[in-house]
């Protein structure tokens, strides 16, 4: 008899001890310091914010699988329950049908941020168009965007006439061609494909000042927050701490500057 308790006290222990699954989406496009990498593979060095996931998985004792995918695809499973959490995404009204995002009041909790990021305006080195922070001038064509990406919101609300494209790399070449007149990107993405291909970099110019900044956060699928209420919530407080840590600040400079161990 003692035996069977004592068996039977392991294997409830070890239930409650095990590891919790979380199932992460991110998108298989490099995003410095962010996630670098293309494709399905998680590399070595798989940036700043996966590198906080995993702290956040050791911490809080979770069993973290990562998936990359196209951001429409993590989307859509995100809104299925297939997945539970997306590690960086801005904030929009229209999201929270899908989306658990740390709210307080009325607003979004700006204090459980993942990140902050910046969308530039890109154009051709011979183009006309200018930008003065507020207002364009002499441009020719439509704005190209990434579909699904937040900063389709602000150019609606600007009244700019824009047409979507699948991946940065895409509307760089519809740009090159002529074939829009500018186009908006999130910097640390395009910058990487310009970097990767010179002749990008010698007709293809950043345009100054940013033309939309904002934070990021890591939201969940309502399926997930919902079975999980507490859980969701440590997550984010965890997530604080260690963001604002000297290990994470730490890790996010060597990103930064390339210098890794």
């Amino acid at each position: 008899m003692h035996r069977y308790f004592a068996f039977l006290f392991v294997i409830l222990s070890s239930l409650f001890s095990s590891a919790q699954a979380l199932e992460v989406c991110y998108e298989d496009r490099p995003n410095p310091p962010d996630y670098y990498g293309s494709g399905a593979k998680v590399p070595e060095h798989p940036g700043a914010n996966i590198e906080l996931m995993q702290q956040l998985g050791q911490q809080l004792n979770l069993n973290i699988k990562f998936r990359r995918l196209p951001w429409r695809r993590c989307m859509l499973l995100l809104k299925q329950g297939r997945v539970d959490v997306i590690p960086g995404m801005g904030y929009l009204e229209s999201r929270e049908n899908f989306a658990v995002y740390p709210m307080q009041g009325s607003g979004i909790d700006a204090s459980y941020r993942l990140g902050n990021g910046a969308f530039y305006f890109y154009r051709r080195k011979n183009s006309q168009v200018e930008w003065n922070g507020r207002k364009l001038k002499k441009l020719k064509g439509k704005v190209g965007f990434v579909s699904g990406y937040s900063v389709e919101k602000a150019l609606n609300n600007d009244d700019l006439a824009a047409e979507g494209a699948r991946h940065q790399q895409q509307n760089l070449e519809k740009l090159l061609r002529g074939h829009i007149g500018l186009m908006v990107g999130y910097n640390s993405m395009v910058d990487v494909v310009m970097r990767q291909k010179p002749e990008l970099m010698d007709q293809i110019e950043k345009v100054y000042p940013a033309y939309q900044t904002y934070n990021y956060y890591l939201v969940f699928s309502h399926q997930y927050a919902s079975a999980k209420p507490l859980m969701h919530k440590k997550i984010w407080a965890a997530l604080e701490k260690i963001r604002e840590s000297t290990r994470h600040q730490s890790i996010l400079h060597q990103y930064q500057t390339g210098v890794l161990p």
